[in-house]
């Protein structure tokens, strides 16, 4: 007696599950079939179809009718207290040793073409605060 080999004994899940698949969707109707089909083609790896035309004022109409029903239904929300924002308390920015007091993150006048300006109220600035800092 010889022993089988192992590839004829073999289970394979993958195929397993789309031979199911298969025979699954020979039971449908037919406009069913057809899309059942094209997902299985989709999830094999094909492209999947492309969306049906759709005039342009229809499309206008539709989406103009979703979102009255997305206001209504906020309108909705808002009377029955429902999804209210809470305003965000804003976070004060911690200061480092080496921050200037008026300036964020050092930036100190404007720069022009590569070249720093300072106004007389920048300079002011800075001297009262090496001045504080004595």
């Amino acid at each position: 007696m010889s022993k089988p080999k192992t590839d004829d004994l073999s289970f394979n899940l993958n195929k397993a599950r789309y031979e199911v698949q298969r025979f699954g969707i020979t039971g449908f109707q037919q406009v069913k079939k057809e899309e059942a089909q094209a997902a299985l083609a989709v999830k094999l790896g094909a492209k999947p179809p492309k969306k049906k035309y759709l005039n342009y004022k229809l499309y206008q109409e539709v989406k103009r009718q979703e979102k009255d029903e997305q206001t209504a239904r906020e309108e909705m929300d808002r009377e029955m207290g429902f999804g209210q924002k809470k305003t965000k308390e804003t976070k004060k920015r911690k200061k480092d040793r080496d921050d200037i007091v008026g300036f964020v993150h050092g930036q100190i006048g404007r720069y022009k073409s590569g070249m720093q300006f300072l106004d007389k109220h920048d300079v002011d600035k800075i001297k009262t605060t090496k001045l504080k800092k004595r």
